[in-house]
């Protein structure tokens, strides 16, 4: 135990690598099966326990190494929109196949429709936009066929915000014109856009399919999967550079401790 407390400041930043690029590869696989939420209570356990265990010291630097760890564990899951996992953009199919693959990261379309008529918005606030509202829009994706009273096989969900792209495939605007591809969306990135969806069906009398799938408009799911990779690697070097800063000033402040 008191090799692990009196690590030199080198073998503490080491031990920390590993141990914040497990967290986000525990987080990352938590978004994957939908379970981000469920994830939060441990990851906050086993980042206060590793961030502790790896600081190299007692005190002030174990404290904020331990929060360091426990917020990135907590909070990496979120980042991403498009699943880091999955690959394969499935298509062309119709609206009516796409349950049939859950995993996918995106699927191009084949003669959908988007049910504009039976659509729903509601406003939301929340801390992630500071108190500003974010208005929330889901509307059946079926296929040509598709009669009232069918099951709706996909969700397609989007949100608006003062700061929103309006020239952007996912807004709603563009939903009289179905997009060629989509990006699946699992929990917690489809937000409130499930909440909505049930709305959408209590108002017009509509049911989900077992297994309905949510998605949003994308012009290329694989830039999308792209762009959030480098996000996810980015806030890792954060962690990791802030995880060395901890370090480096704990040693630092001991150093002039012992030469005092």
């Amino acid at each position: 135990m008191q090799r692990i407390w009196m690590a030199t400041p080198w073998q503490a930043f080491l031990r920390g690598i590993p141990a914040l690029t497990g967290l986000a590869a525990a987080g990352l696989a938590a978004a994957h099966l939908d379970l981000v939420l469920i994830w939060m209570v441990p990851a906050c356990l086993i980042g206060l326990a590793l961030g502790a265990s790896v600081a190299g010291g007692t005190g002030t630097a174990s404290l904020a190494s331990a929060l360091l760890f426990a917020g990135f564990g907590m909070t990496i899951g979120l980042v991403p929109t498009a699943s880091l996992t999955a690959s394969q953009v499935v298509g062309p199919v119709i609206a009516s196949v796409i349950p049939a693959h859950p995993s996918a990261l995106g699927y191009r379309l084949a003669g959908a429709r988007i049910m504009t008529e039976f659509a729903a918005a509601r406003a939301f606030r929340g801390t992630r936009n500071y108190g500003a509202p974010v208005t929330w829009h889901a509307a059946p994706l079926v296929d040509p066929g598709w009669a009232h009273g069918d099951p709706v096989p996909v969700w397609i969900i989007a949100q608006e915000n003062a700061g929103s792209d309006p020239a952007s495939p996912a807004a709603p605007r563009h939903w009289g014109t179905p997009p060629e591809t989509v990006l699946r969306v699992g929990a917690p990135s489809s937000g409130r856009g499930p909440d909505v969806a049930a709305l959408a069906a209590e108002r017009h009398g509509l049911r989900s399919a077992s297994g309905a799938i949510y998605v949003t408009g994308s012009a290329d799911p694989e830039r999308d999967r792209r762009t959030d990779m480098r996000l996810v690697l980015a806030l890792l070097g954060l962690a990791i550079a802030a995880h060395g800063a901890i370090v480096s000033r704990f040693w630092k402040r001991l150093r002039r401790r012992k030469a005092g």
